[in-house]
């Protein structure tokens, strides 16, 4: 409304001095003279407007993050710049690639290594088989919690009609509309005999958890950052692709689902970024994995994912 206020002024000085330039001189002289002194008021509605306009807050550019030594990604450091409550233990998978059936119970991509027989899981939006993206091992002692010792198995629908102007891709963007399955298998009592079903759709490629190694995990400020905390953030960025535990990384802002059936409230466990080609996202995706905070059932995992 200033900007508006301001022109109207302008306008109304514009009338008065060309009434009386119209007065003192004959029309065709004072012509010139009012094309040009009407340029004054859309001139003032501009710069207004210019000046008035909301500016927008956002991160800075990426390339002008300044670059950060890894030596300085301590904890201790982490959490002077964060604040202890910023600052979670993560733990990311040291991988070996694994062109054999079964190398590890661990594995990212492959055919799945059942600790009993299940049928594939299909998803409930299109009704074609899920595909198999990784198991890891939950446990009382291990990162991944769970009552029991056992493997947690992530399916995901990888559906894309080409032809499709809408829908071309099964909803992934929420925990409860069915597009994926996360369930967990406990160890069975005895010599362990798994079934490794090889049919079934899954990832061109094949990795195998060696080891996991605990990183520190930070949670950005709700407002803006400092450039010391996007400097850090950045550089931390590469580790943390695939991580058990820590803080979301979210892609589109903050959206951690309502509580499980049961009531409890749920956490994130596991997220993971899209480490192979064929593995989709949406571009530049990632997939979070959250469990109800009781871990009820074996069932108490869902899965959703953000994109860019």
């Amino acid at each position: 409304m200033k900007n508006l206020r301001v022109t109207l002024i302008a306008l109304g000085v514009w009338t008065a001095a060309s009434t009386a330039l119209v007065t003192l001189l004959p029309l065709e002289r004072a012509m010139p003279y009012l094309l040009l002194g009407l340029l004054v008021p859309v001139a003032v509605f501009m710069v207004e407007r210019f000046r008035s306009a909301p500016r927008k807050e956002g991160r800075p550019i990426v390339g002008t993050v300044t670059p950060v030594p890894e030596e300085a990604l301590t904890e201790e450091n982490l959490r002077r710049a964060f604040g202890d409550d910023g600052v979670a233990h993560a733990w990311v998978p040291k991988l070996e690639a694994s062109p054999a059936h079964v190398d590890t119970l661990e594995r990212l991509g492959g055919p799945p290594a059942f600790l009993a027989p299940v049928e594939w899981p299909r998803c409930r939006h299109c009704g074609q088989p899920l595909t198999f993206v990784m198991q890891v091992a939950v446990g009382p002692e291990r990162p991944l919690r769970f009552p029991q010792e056992g493997l947690l198995y992530v399916f995901l629908c990888q559906r894309v009609d080409v032809n499709a102007m809408e829908g071309a891709i099964c909803p992934c963007h929420d925990v409860d509309l069915g597009a994926e399955r996360c369930f967990v298998q406990t160890r069975p009592d005895g010599p362990l005999g798994v079934t490794v079903e090889p049919t079934g759709p899954r990832l061109a490629q094949s990795h195998v958890v060696e080891s996991w190694e605990s990183r520190p995990s930070v949670r950005m400020p709700a407002g803006v950052a400092t450039p010391e905390q996007y400097s850090l953030y950045a550089a931390m960025s590469g580790w943390l692709d695939i991580q058990v535990g820590g803080f979301a990384d979210w892609v589109q802002g903050e959206a951690t689902p309502g509580p499980c059936s049961c009531g409890a409230p749920r956490e994130l466990v596991l997220q993971f970024a899209e480490f192979e080609d064929d593995l989709n996202l949406g571009g530049a995706g990632r997939a979070y994995v959250f469990a109800c905070s009781a871990r009820h059932a074996p069932d108490a995992f869902s899965l959703f994912w953000q994109t860019a």
